[in-house]
């Protein structure tokens, strides 16, 4: 009986023989290395053997073994893996600063619109002169600011509780109320401020009403904001209200001063000026720069 042929790890071909190409053709390193390891490899055993049925597994395990071994030879493979990943996390890193470079701009932004919105209105209340209140609404014209003292009021609609109105850091509401004037016009009453804890009050409108015909701010309000025109709301949908009662409307609201029994006054000045929000918006400008020229320099 003949003695078998040293195998490694892999099914024995006694007949095969290189051919004359791939003797003479030269090898690189990392493959010169693995048929080094390979000729090592034990003799032939069972598991090499044509009829073991563990044959196959085997097989597969020491291509397995093959293969690792030719990965662990080329460590060029792995210094392009390491390459591309720190490449990713610092295109990642300058996108993220790119995100904070730009939300200063658009808050600076933001504050100088708001400085802008409200430089109207403390130019008007400077140049006011005082005079003493009018007894009705003009007909034609816009809101002026004056103070009125109007007569034969009556409520014309349900109130309006307009939530998030913070007054000195206490959460509270607005009450609003659509009212009838003696002419027939309607007009929105700011009859006062309530703190959420507070009871609500009796709501019976006086026969007369003093206080300043202001302009309206509407509010900025996200998705899914409760916008109504009766009970409590986020926002007041003022077209919805001239559709739930008919009739002429003047714009603005009347701030009643002093208010309802059992409610507080809303302070008609704005709590920030408008060079607060002009000082905010260049603060927000310089942060911003100061990002921008920390972008440029961590790309170079």
């Amino acid at each position: 009986m003949s003695r078998t042929q040293p195998a490694c790890c892999g099914r024995h071909q006694p007949n095969s023989a290189p051919s004359s190409n791939s003797m003479n053709k030269p090898m690189d390193r990392p493959t010169r290395k693995v048929n080094e390891r390979i000729s090592r490899c034990e003799p032939d055993s069972a598991f090499s053997r044509p009829d073991n049925p563990q044959n196959s597994a085997s097989t597969i395990q020491a291509s397995k073994n093959t293969m690792m071994i030719f990965m662990a030879e080329s460590p060029g493979a792995a210094r392009t893996a390491n390459t591309c990943t720190q490449s990713s996390g610092k295109k990642r890193g300058r996108g993220f600063l790119l995100l904070c470079v730009l939300l200063p701009f658009v808050l600076a932004l933001w504050q100088w619109q708001r400085g802008m919105d409200k430089l109207p209105l403390e130019q008007a209340l400077a140049m006011r002169q005082p005079q003493p209140p009018a007894s009705t609404l003009p007909v034609q014209g816009a809101v002026d600011l004056a103070r009125y003292r109007l007569q034969g009021v009556r409520a014309a609609g349900l109130p309006i509780l307009l939530a998030n109105s913070l007054l000195d850091g206490m959460p509270g509401q607005r009450v609003l109320q659509p009212i009838r004037l003696g002419d027939g016009r309607l007009i929105l009453a700011d009859l006062g401020w309530r703190a959420l804890k507070q009871p609500l009050p009796d709501l019976a409108l006086p026969a007369q009403l003093s206080g300043q015909w202001w302009p309206w701010h509407g509010r900025w309000t996200l998705p899914g904001a409760r916008l109504g025109t009766a009970g409590e709301v986020d926002a007041v949908d003022m077209a919805a209200l001239a559709r739930r009662y008919p009739g002429r409307w003047h714009a603005g609201v009347f701030i009643v001063q002093p208010p309802l029994s059992g409610l507080q006054p809303w302070p008609l000045s704005p709590p920030l000026s408008a060079q607060r929000h002009f000082a905010y918006a260049v603060q927000w400008l310089l942060l911003g720069l100061c990002l921008l020229w920390r972008w440029r320099r961590s790309g170079a």
